[in-house]
């Protein structure tokens, strides 16, 4: 990929953007995961842990939303 976009610097940047609108998405299906029935049989997701990750993967999409504009 280097070798054909020829600026390895300028692939970097473009992928840890793209990292930044995936990580949020990511940790709200695992958040989703964890309070569905299947799971919900064996554990319980605490809800503070729940509430940490919400407001995560809100300050990573608002960064990562920061960073298009």
């Amino acid at each position: 990929i280097f070798l054909l976009i020829g600026n390895p610097v300028q692939v970097l940047v473009i992928v840890g953007f793209l990292n930044g609108f995936i990580l949020p998405i990511a940790l709200g299906i695992m958040l989703w995961a964890a309070h569905t029935s299947i799971t919900r049989k064996t554990y319980k997701h605490p809800p503070w842990l729940t509430l940490f990750g919400i407001i995560v993967a809100l300050a990573t999409s608002a960064m990562g939303v920061y960073a298009l504009l």
